[in-house]
């Protein structure tokens, strides 16, 4: 499996030292994950994913999109109506931050119409 996190840095023109202190580590940690020495911890996982502003499943390699997010969204019968696409396609490209954000927004207007389904 190739390393995400050491095409992500060459895609930015970053050496090991340059990645280390922007995201506040070292260069010897950096090396060891990037050689699979060392496993990316949740919290540097998440501090990666936010620097390169791509998926921590693309970090893992769970996605090959950098920016997805699973989403699973059906009715019972699993179809997904046309305005819920169009919202998901929307939302590509938005930070965890940015979803949580949303769907608080999204039960808040639920909550004001009394429709907490």
């Amino acid at each position: 499996m190739e390393n995400r996190l050491k095409k992500l840095r060459l895609e930015h023109n970053l050496t090991q030292e340059q990645l280390a202190q922007r995201v506040n580590t070292t260069k010897a940690n950096i090396s060891m994950i990037e050689s699979g020495k060392r496993n990316l911890t949740a919290s540097s996982l998440q501090i990666f994913a936010d620097f390169f502003n791509v998926s921590t499943d693309y970090l893992l390699g769970i996605s090959d999109n950098p920016n997805s997010i699973i989403i699973k969204v059906a009715d019972a019968d699993g179809t997904i109506t046309p305005i819920q696409h169009e919202l998901i396609n929307a939302t590509k490209g938005l930070t965890a931050d940015d979803l949580i954000k949303i769907n608080e927004y999204i039960e808040f207007l639920k909550s004001k119409k009394g429709n907490n389904q």
